[in-house]
């Protein structure tokens, strides 16, 4: 969208004689963009209160999910989150460092046996049942993106919108991966291929899109066992 504003307002400046055969189109474009953004910052402002931001909805947490339970940083940090949008903070999260990724880690291991050996329509039911959980909470979960972000809620909705698809494409994938017999040099032997749980993944991701980025790669780790 910048790139085209851009391309745009350029093309005019280069032929001031002549409008640009989509300018009037794109003007109406940027101001019904310059109004929606007025009252986004309206909507996050109406809801500030002094001394700090009001959370959306009680549908996130400020700590960190290791072994099983939310937990504080080891160290004990914490770091503001800002709207950017009032620029006021809204929460103090846990900001974690190297000791408790690595604590991340050997949890993860740890729990790697049971989940990676348990029946993939286990699995695959406890992502679907995710997925009816997120769809339930598009709203608040879409506001709560809005606010740490600063990106519209319609993006922040969209985004969330997209997360059952993909726990559910994973779990459908999931169910399907069976394996394959190769043909042997002899007929009194079978070659047979099945697909195994790899071990414990780690995701770093581009924070432009936090929720898409992320679940497009641990629902398909998750629904393969990992």
């Amino acid at each position: 969208e910048l790139d085209r504003d851009l391309r745009a307002e350029a093309e005019m400046a280069r032929r001031p004689d002549e409008p640009h055969p989509a300018a009037a189109d794109r003007r109406q474009e940027l101001q019904l963009a310059e109004a929606g953004h007025r009252t986004e910052v309206a909507w996050r402002r109406s809801r500030a209160r002094p001394g700090g931001g009001e959370m959306a909805a009680d549908v996130t947490s400020d700590r960190m999910w290791i072994g099983g339970a939310e937990v504080g940083a080891r160290s004990g940090r914490t770091h503001p989150v800002i709207d950017p949008g009032t620029e006021q903070v809204i929460a103090e999260v846990t900001f974690g460092d190297a000791t408790d990724a690595v604590a991340a880690v050997d949890a993860a291991a740890a729990a790697f046996p049971a989940w990676s050996t348990r029946n993939v329509y286990d699995r695959c039911a406890i992502l679907e049942r995710a997925a009816d959980l997120v769809r339930d909470r598009l709203d608040p979960l879409a506001r709560r993106t809005a606010e740490e972000s600063g990106k519209p809620v319609a993006q922040a909705k969209a985004e969330w919108a997209g997360v059952p698809n993909y726990l559910r494409v994973a779990a459908d994938h999931a169910r399907q991966l069976g394996g394959r017999w190769i043909p042997a040099r002899t007929n009194r032997r079978r070659i047979a291929v099945t697909w195994q749980p790899l071990g414990v993944i780690g995701v770093i991701t581009a924070w432009n899109f936090p929720i898409y980025n992320v679940n497009r790669a641990v629902s398909s780790a998750l629904a393969a066992g990992c």
